[in-house]
């Protein structure tokens, strides 16, 4: 069922935002932990290349993180809504969708790198995304623009905090790694902020790294970008998004 049409005005599109987010469900589907099945992680690089936005994910089973299936999509610009900041889920939720098409399968969470509910209007890609899927989400960003926290304990893996407005929390901010700087993780839809947090942690497992994201990042490098990649893995924290 399509939530709303895709040629719209920035007001309708805002508009469109705030009446959708009143559909977002914050109550877990998964009560007892992070689901033991699949979970589809999913970036989308917003550098236009070759007239193309493009996007990628891969499916992985948990627990153990074994990558079952990758996927790479590109829908050229011109038929995509404008950049706008906070509004850049109008763009990237068509290019996701692509994705997921591709890859197949029935992923029991959807881990999308940007904002959940940590957003200007309760409604980032991970929520838009969640919701017109009518799957479970998680957003989770290297950048949090939306909120207040202050930095989790810093000698502390796993040390997180709440991020928030007015007093009400949005998301948090979790160090995996002591030292490390932190991720900041938000509900998108059919998620509480600890089962958002449980659905990180099954798709970091402790690593050094947030794998699988490098292995999605990987696939948004051009194509000779791609092969270095695949022949020197990354040691920085995962690129994040303000979608």
């Amino acid at each position: 069922m399509e939530l709303h049409p895709w040629t719209l005005t920035l007001d309708e599109a805002e508009d469109w935002q705030r009446r959708l987010a009143g559909r977002v469900d914050l109550r877990p589907a998964f009560r007892q932990g992070p689901p033991i099945g699949f979970a589809a992680v999913l970036a989308v690089d917003p550098v236009a290349r070759g007239g193309k936005i493009f996007g990628a994910g891969a499916l992985v089973s948990l627990p153990g993180l074994h990558v079952t299936a990758t996927a790479r999509v590109g829908i050229p610009v011109r038929t995509l809504f404008p950049f706008v900041p906070g509004l850049e889920s109008f763009r990237h939720v068509p290019v996701l969708r692509g994705v997921l098409a591709k890859l197949g399968g029935a992923p029991d969470v959807l881990v999308v790198e940007g904002a959940g509910v940590a957003h200007r209007r309760r409604f980032g890609v991970a929520s838009h995304l969640g919701l017109w899927m009518d799957r479970p989400s998680v957003g989770v960003s290297a950048v949090c623009e939306h909120g207040e926290w202050e930095p989790p304990p810093p000698g502390l893996s796993g040390a997180h905090v709440f991020i928030k407005e007015a007093g009400e929390p949005l998301g948090l901010a979790v160090r995996l790694r002591a030292h490390r700087d932190p991720l900041f993780v938000s509900p998108g839809h059919k998620m509480s902020l600890l089962s958002a947090l449980d659905a990180l942690g099954a798709v970091v497992e402790g690593r050094e790294d947030p794998e699988p994201f490098w292995s999605v990042r990987a696939l948004l490098k051009p194509k000779g970008k791609r092969r270095a990649a695949a022949r020197k893995p990354a040691r920085k924290n995962l690129k994040g998004a303000r979608r």
